[in-house]
């Protein structure tokens, strides 16, 4: 009797259904409902058991590989645990070196500044006195819910992933695939912008600076007024052209990078919401020829344009870096009557 119990536990709902209903004459159309009903209970049933086990497996290996690390490197942790606090207790205000240099460097290995400790201006500081609010702020330049979290900010992950495929599927529908050198059309929304005159940026730079020194300067520049006006940027660098002869691209009359939102101070720049003409570089710096190709695509269309044209970095600092990664975008406004 338990086995028989058993083996109609195991039967699967529609058969079950099925089963029931075989009488002479009867159709599917008499318990169709039924049928229904019993094909969600059963895909419901094998969801969850695909799932279940799955979470048990999971269980077992991590179970099984924590075993595995313990015993491999439980005793190396031991190890580097205790010489730790033993540094820690046999150290001294006397041992910490005030006179290391920091060294930093260009992609092509060219360096950039040298910051120096030795010249009487660091001084040794026990942990009880520094201040709270900056102990806490050195650990949140790493991790912000540090304090919070368990160790991994899940939610942190999350949220970076999320912003990851957004940004991703919103670029996408609203490019397309990017083509590299070829003119394209798209409306664009209106971005609100730090602009920092080339005049007064050639004043903050020495004659012979190199292009890592000047991108330094313009850095700071940017980072200063934002403490000053509070006002918060994503840092991606961009160039403002005023229209030169023949429908082209003049010279540079600022540099920019883009502010969250419109905002009251000296420096702001709106790029005007409209219809625009765009052109993608891919894998080069020198975006001189994409200029030409924009120039020359708005001559043989008899194109109107209106206002400034945009250069600006997509890629960002680290991936720009390096040439083959770098992508820049030049868009200038189009009249309506001519788009």
């Amino acid at each position: 009797m338990a086995k028989k119990k058993e083996k109609q536990k195991r039967q699967s709902m529609m058969a079950r259904v099925k089963k029931a209903h075989q009488k002479p004459g009867e159709t599917k159309g008499g318990y169709g409902f039924e049928l229904v009903g019993a094909f969600f209970c059963d895909f419901f049933y094998y969801v969850w058991q695909v799932l279940k086990w799955t979470v048990l497996t999971g269980l077992i290996l991590t179970a099984v590989v924590s075993v595995v690390l313990f015993v491999r490197f439980g005793d190396d942790y031991r190890s580097f645990a205790k010489e730790a606090d033993k540094i820690v207790a046999e150290s001294r205000a006397e041992d910490f070196r005030m006179d290391e240099i920091t060294y930093i460097y260009a992609a092509d290995g060219g360096q950039i500044a040298e910051l120096s400790s030795g010249n009487g201006k660091s001084s040794y500081l026990k942990y009880s006195e520094i201040p709270k609010h900056a102990a806490q702020a050195f650990v949140a330049i790493e991790d912000r819910s540090y304090w919070r979290n368990i160790g991994i900010d899940i939610k942190g992950i999350v949220r970076v992933a999320m912003d990851f495929v957004l940004s991703s599927a919103l670029r996408n529908l609203e490019f397309g695939p990017v083509t590299d050198m070829v003119p394209q059309t798209a409306w664009f929304e209106a971005e609100h912008m730090l602009a920092l005159p080339a005049e007064e940026l050639e004043c903050l730079m020495a004659p012979t600076a190199s292009e890592n020194e000047m991108l330094i300067t313009v850095l700071e520049r940017c980072q200063e007024l934002c403490r000053r006006y509070r006002i918060q940027t994503d840092f991606q660098l961009g160039a403002i052209h005023q229209p030169g002869e023949q429908g082209g691209p003049g010279a540079i009359s600022h540099l920019y990078t883009r502010i969250k939102e419109k905002a009251d101070f000296p420096y702001y720049m709106e790029k005007p919401a409209g219809h625009y003409l765009y052109l993608c570089c891919r894998g080069r710096w020198d975006i001189s020829e994409g200029y030409a190709a924009l120039k020359r695509y708005i001559l043989e269309q008899g194109l109107q344009i209106a206002g400034n044209f945009y250069a600006c970095d997509l890629a960002g600092f680290i991936l720009n870096s390096v040439e083959k990664n770098a992508a820049s975008m030049i868009s200038v406004r189009l009249l309506e009557e001519s788009g």
